[in-house]
């Protein structure tokens, strides 16, 4: 297995592990890990995309609908442990 396959299978594993983590902590209403994903994401489309997602959580809690945007290039968007249209 080569460099990239490993970096490939260790981020799939961990985005895996921090999905059931969200799935089952959401059922026991544990959401610290909710929480710390937005930060994760943010991060992580920061480095992918060249933006500068703040994360509007900081300054607006619980901010209806959004939780990271970036003000420059007009982006929003929201996190959500949930795949449902409602």
């Amino acid at each position: 297995m080569d460099v990239s396959e490993q970096y490939n299978t260790s981020i799939f594993n961990k985005l895996t592990l921090l999905s059931h983590r969200i799935e089952i902590g959401g059922k026991l209403n544990l959401l610290n890990n909710h929480v710390r994903s937005e930060n994760f994401y943010m991060h992580m489309m920061n480095r992918i995309f060249g933006w500068e997602l703040k994360n509007l959580n900081v300054t607006h809690q619980n901010a209806q609908g959004i939780d990271l945007h970036d003000e420059s290039r007009k982006i929003v968007i929201q996190v959500s442990s949930t795949a449902t249209r409602s």
